[in-house]
């Protein structure tokens, strides 16, 4: 039924309010990502995300970033832009590292989206402590041998 009512669909656009993404990435990158389709021209590139999100800021002054559906970006591959959701992230899980250097246990402990692997900030660790805004939390502790 959804295939008959194609992109306008009742579930299209549940789905459109539902899922969006954020995505940190240079213009080098988006060149060569699916994500993007790109358009060159001679001092800039016309880039249409091809995915939902709510805002996009860029580290170049001169880009223009206010249409979410064109983006007229500088031929500066070094750029960085920022796609970011407002949607909240209910579910998400962690995954924790742990590396010991001259006797001092890090511990790293990562938030993160489990349907589009993206960083879930702000969450709380199994230890209790809340992640920044990347989705990162490092904890340290001192290993005795117990003499």
């Amino acid at each position: 039924m959804i295939y008959d009512e194609g992109l306008n669909s009742d579930f299209c656009n549940f789905i459109a309010e539902k899922v969006r993404y954020n995505l940190y990435i240079t213009v080098a990158d988006i060149l060569t990502n699916p994500l993007f389709d790109v358009t060159t021209y001679t001092d800039y590139y016309m880039i249409k995300p091809l995915f939902n999100f709510d805002t996009v800021t860029s580290t170049n002054p001169n880009d223009n970033t206010s249409n979410n559906n064109v983006l007229i970006i500088e031929k500066d591959n070094t750029t960085r832009l920022s796609f970011k959701s407002n949607q909240p992230i209910i579910e998400y899980s962690e995954h924790t590292t742990e590396t010991t250097i001259d006797n001092i246990k890090y511990t790293l402990h990562y938030t993160y989206d489990p349907v589009t692997s993206e960083p879930a900030p702000y969450k709380r660790t199994s230890n209790g402590n809340t992640t920044d805004e990347y989705g990162y939390y490092l904890d340290s502790e001192v290993i005795t041998d117990g003499d």
